[in-house]
């Protein structure tokens, strides 16, 4: 893992092309379970993150501290009324290759990246199931 200055906007660009690589479609509108816009479609996703300094490895170097973000991509998937159960495994397989995608993907060669846990969630009309996927990215990350 090569030491870098990793701006979080940097990061999240990259994480959207290795999403969008596995035919998900960025959202224009952040969603939860319970807030729901009119205008999302199939396989959309939003993206958040949270940070974290480890306090490691801050004694080696001037301006270099080790970084953890914890990234949270939420899937939209939209249930068909007369087939659930399928809809139940095409999220399954929209997980995998998300997980896949994001561990295998050449660019995070600066990071660590680790798959957490993943929900999933039908909304209160059981039109949409709302998968939530939770990594973790390790990385150094300098200052000056």
């Amino acid at each position: 893992m090569a030491e870098s200055s990793l701006p979080l906007r940097r990061m999240l660009t990259e994480v959207r092309g290795v999403l969008e690589s596995t035919g998900l479609r960025l959202s224009p509108s952040m969603f939860s379970v319970s807030a729901l816009p009119k205008n999302l479609v199939d396989l959309a996703f939003t993206l958040d993150v949270q940070s974290l300094n480890t306090g490691l490895y801050r004694g080696g170097a001037d301006g270099v501290l080790r970084r953890e973000e914890t990234l949270k991509v939420t899937i939209l998937k939209v249930v068909k009324p007369l087939d659930q159960f399928a809809s139940q495994l095409d999220a399954l397989t929209i997980e995998d290759n998300v997980i896949r995608a994001m561990q295998a993907s050449d660019a995070f060669d600066y990071a660590r990246v680790e798959w957490l846990a993943t929900s999933s969630t039908p909304t209160p009309q059981r039109e949409h199931l709302v998968i939530e996927l939770t990594f973790r990215v390790e990385h150094d990350y300098t200052w000056i």
